[in-house]
């Protein structure tokens, strides 16, 4: 099984061709020239079939355990129908020329932009599978992993650059949180590493906010009782006493009626 376009490119000298004598091509280039000129979609239906093998072939050069064969099927087919679209017969070139690059290209960038985990920027991926070619060839010649500086020094990059085409690389398979943290072995998962925000701090914040609240806060004084009484109360209390008429006609009696004159001197 071979590995995705992105990361090993096809072999030399593999590139599928059909073998086809110069009647097919005459009937090929027939077609081709009856399609650009009316866009019908049953000739373009026509040349599809007839080159849909040529498609399967491309996407079983591709296999890869990321991606169902059948989906790669798909999408060099989605390949075939753009260069049928595309394709000039004018230019004398053969269609199976312009046809394999164009079908290639669309599997390349369905391995792009479809099984990253997390999509980092286009010039970041393609870095990085840079860098993961590059290091399977210097591996294999020194017998262990490469390091930044030998990776560095063999794509032309910085040392930083390499480092982060590294770390980038690391987000393109993604690892589910229920698998347990030691292979092979039940028990925690990788959830169960991940930690979570505690509640009980917020009880204590608020219950320290309080008691601080409480001790910052004035003491309520206790309201005075009267003590005092008005010669009208001393008056109302006299005549209800004395048989008067109640509380509240007293009062209003007492409130109307004049102050007497204190007594002069010369009275006296």
């Amino acid at each position: 099984m071979m590995t995705s376009p992105l990361e090993a490119p096809p072999r030399r000298g593999t590139q599928p061709r059909p073998a086809r004598g110069p009647r097919d091509r005459r009937r090929e280039a027939m077609l081709f020239s009856r399609y650009c000129a009316t866009r019908d979609p049953s000739l373009r239906e026509q040349l599809v079939k007839t080159y849909l093998p040529l498609a399967r072939t491309i996407a079983r050069r591709y296999q890869s355990p990321r991606v169902p064969t059948e989906d790669l099927v798909q999408v060099a087919a989605i390949g075939l129908m753009k260069a049928v679209d595309r394709y000039e017969p004018t230019r004398g070139s053969a269609f199976t020329s312009y046809a394999v690059p164009t079908m290639v290209g669309e599997v390349q960038r369905y391995f792009r932009d479809q099984t990253w985990s997390v999509r980092p920027p286009r010039d970041l991926q393609e870095r990085a599978l840079r860098l993961r070619k590059a290091g399977a060839g210097i591996g294999a010649e020194l017998g262990r992993a490469p390091t930044p500086s030998e990776l560095a020094r063999a794509t032309d990059m910085t040392v930083e650059q390499v480092v982060e085409a590294l770390e980038a690389a690391e987000a393109r398979d993604g690892a589910s949180l229920d698998r347990p943290r030691s292979q092979g072995e039940e028990g925690d998962t990788v959830a169960d590493t991940i930690g979570h925000e505690e509640s009980g701090y917020d009880r204590v914040d608020a219950a320290i906010t309080a008691a601080a609240g409480a001790a910052d806060a004035p003491a309520k004084r206790a309201p005075r009782r009267r003590t005092t009484r008005t010669a009208v109360d001393a008056a109302v209390d006299a005549a209800s006493a004395a048989g008067a008429p109640s509380k509240p006609v007293a009062r209003r009696r007492a409130a109307k009626k004049p102050p007497e004159a204190l007594p002069t001197d010369e009275a006296a």
